[in-house]
């Protein structure tokens, strides 16, 4: 919420190219958990960033399915700034 609201007060002519990345990146964390998959990344980082880190894509699943469930659907998106979503 603090970044989103930080960022709506940025007036159009003085908003920078790059803007949009912060701005989705508020939106999902607004309403879905992200668990991100590091070993190079310090996971008290990670937290700060407010997502969930995990060391392999196994103990990522892991913590997806405690938090949602056994027959929960979960989403995998290798390398995410090469993914384009289509629904």
């Amino acid at each position: 919420m603090e970044i989103e609201a930080y960022l709506s007060q940025i007036p159009p002519d003085k908003t920078i190219p790059e803007q949009w990345c912060p701005q989705i990146y508020a939106r999902i964390l607004k309403k879905h958990k992200v668990i991100l998959v590091t070993t190079s990344l310090d996971h008290e980082l990670v937290r700060k960033a407010n997502m969930i880190p995990a060391s392999t894509p196994d103990e990522a699943l892991a913590i997806a399915y405690e938090m949602k469930g056994p027959d929960a659907k979960v989403v995998v998106i290798p390398d995410g700034v090469a993914v384009l979503a289509v629904s």
